[in-house]
């Protein structure tokens, strides 16, 4: 089956020009006299190292028109970032609600633009997202991370999104667009066992690796050949697959460093 199959695939973040510039703030900067409206928000896959979000070095604004026509100072702040939009970087809103956040986060974020690492961020606490497709499961709460762990996780996913990716960007990026994400090949959840979650745990709670580096964890090759076992790979099989990954990977980096 697919991964449309499992999740549905929700478009990231889209501010008008220039917005995050004034709406999003390190959580140490947030205005204190409207904190309330700050919300924990992933800006950018380049400030985690884990797959498992426990927290965000940043916030963002989250309110409704109603929030400020009754907060004046929460109304000064719209008001001043509106002015600083269009002074300082000539990009003034055309939407009269262009500081609304619309957005319903979700617990799975893919990321749009990959390097050497392969991070599908898990993301129990729902905080707000930036550059991410938003994947919404449709089975149970209970079942999301066995899914998003042993499979999106796994080395056979890592493959589909070298296969599936883009890779006509700058510098050996790969980009997914939501298209991209939906036709990546995944197993059944109901095919696992519990041990495939208790593996899957111990990967989302440590750094994702350089590649090489990687795949030479223990308890990646665990969690890959939980997926291997289900799929009836062959010990050959198993390493085609990381040769595979490997070189797809090696190409496009080695492609951008000639340019």
């Amino acid at each position: 089956m697919q991964l449309a199959d499992l999740f549905l695939v929700e478009t990231y973040l889209i501010l008008p020009k220039k917005a995050d510039q004034v709406l999003v703030f390190e959580q140490d900067a947030v205005p204190s006299d409207i904190a309330q409206y700050f919300k924990p928000f992933v800006r950018s896959p380049r400030y985690f190292d884990a797959p498992l979000l426990d927290d965000t070095p940043h916030r963002i604004l989250v309110c409704t028109d109603a929030d400020v026509r009754t907060d004046k100072a929460l109304h000064r702040f719209i008001q001043d970032a509106k002015h600083k939009l269009t002074s300082e970087y000539g990009t003034p809103p055309k939407r009269r609600d262009w500081f609304i956040v619309k957005q319903t986060p979700a617990k799975v974020l893919w990321q749009r633009r990959h390097a050497e690492r392969h991070l599908v961020l898990l993301n129990p606490h729902g905080f707000y997202s930036y550059d991410f497709y938003r994947l919404r499961e449709r089975i149970s709460e209970a079942e999301v991370d066995l899914i998003a762990a042993a499979l999106l996780l796994s080395t056979p996913t890592w493959l589909f999104k070298e296969l599936f990716g883009r890779t006509n960007l700058g510098q050996g990026a790969l980009k997914t667009e939501g298209t991209d994400i939906q036709k990546i090949y995944v197993l059944r959840p109901e095919l696992f066992s519990d041990y495939a979650n208790e593996v899957a745990q111990r990967v989302v709670a440590r750094p994702a690796l350089p590649l090489e580096k990687e795949l030479q964890q223990p308890d990646r090759r665990a969690l890959d050949d939980v997926v291997f076992d289900v799929l009836g790979l062959t010990q050959g099989e198993r390493e085609a697959v990381y040769e595979a990954v490997v070189e797809l990977v090696r190409k496009r980096l080695e492609k951008a460093r000639s340019v």
